[in-house]
């Protein structure tokens, strides 16, 4: 029903850090999805 007020349940300190680290990992994994399996270079800085 209310499942955004979950945090309320998680320590102070992991209601800030879990979210951003799965943000972070999502992040990552996706980046070498794209670049290991289907060979878009992502870190190549272009103008």
């Amino acid at each position: 029903m209310r499942s955004y007020f979950a945090g309320v349940y998680f320590p102070r300190i992991l209601v800030w850090w879990l979210p951003l680290l799965v943000m972070l990992i999502t992040d990552l994994g996706l980046n070498l999805y794209y670049q290991l399996a289907l060979g878009i270079p992502l870190w190549v800085f272009r103008w």
